[in-house]
């Protein structure tokens, strides 16, 4: 059977929290019971900012002044879509999908991926490097694939908002305000291609499974139990 993971969704394999049965289940349902959406502030905020560079590239041939030194940059990559970024396994039948937020070309013929995140470098978020690394290094394996290549670094580039009260005065004016952010980058490690191969074969064989095994003291699939429980002892036949 086919399936389509987005770079993220591999990514959760990587988690030291990962449940194959949440998985499992997320994958096959067309909403996973537990899931809270990405509020879309962040996404539209992650598309500006690129916007912005794009728009800066474009008029001066080079990267703003505020941008992180990621080596000489040549162009960026321009109409990056799902609908061609993509690549199919075929020896596990695993359709591999998402959008980088950019590739930028390097002087020397190379290819340099990077993904905005709108938020500031705290330990809560460096928890979900895990995530971030298999992600970023999925988007290198479609990249590969697609004829951008050599891939020679990834990088992450944290938006944080500049809060402080030193920037409120500077920031108002009578008819609106603005906010004004600072790119911190933060280094990930380029791995080789197996390493996404065999993550792409281990979401098979959970794929594959009738019903995994949940993770030891997941809360998610102790809730889902119990909500089983209910349904049993109230006489109820719907299977969750």
């Amino acid at each position: 059977m086919p399936y389509r993971i987005s770079a993220r969704m591999l990514g959760k394999l990587a988690m030291p929290d990962f449940c194959p049965r949440c998985f499992w289940i997320e994958m096959r349902s067309d909403k996973f019971p537990f899931a809270l959406p990405m509020p879309g502030i962040f996404s539209s905020i992650d598309a500006y900012g690129k916007n912005v560079v794009h728009s800066f590239f474009d008029r001066n041939e080079s990267l703003p002044s505020w941008f992180p030194n990621i080596g000489r940059v040549a162009g960026y990559v321009r109409g990056l879509h799902h609908s061609t970024f993509n690549f199919t396994d075929g020896s596990n039948a695993i359709t591999l999908t998402g959008v980088p937020d950019d590739i930028f070309e390097m002087e020397d013929g190379s290819y340099v991926i990077v993904d905005y995140k709108t938020a500031r470098l705290t330990e809560r978020q460096d928890a979900l490097l895990p995530l971030y690394e298999v992600q970023l290094n999925a988007y290198a394996y479609v990249a590969r694939h697609t004829g951008l290549a050599p891939i020679t670094s990834l990088f992450l580039i944290y938006m944080e908002p500049q809060t402080g009260a030193e920037t409120w005065e500077q920031s108002a004016s009578g008819h609106h305000f603005s906010m004004r952010f600072s790119a911190t980058p933060k280094h990930v490690e380029l791995r080789s291609e197996g390493y996404i191969d065999s993550l792409l074969n281990e979401a098979r064989e959970i794929l594959e499974s009738p019903y995994p095994n949940s993770r030891i003291r997941c809360q998610n699939c102790t809730i889902l139990q119990s909500f089983m429980d209910i349904v049993r002892k109230s006489g109820e036949s719907k299977p969750f």
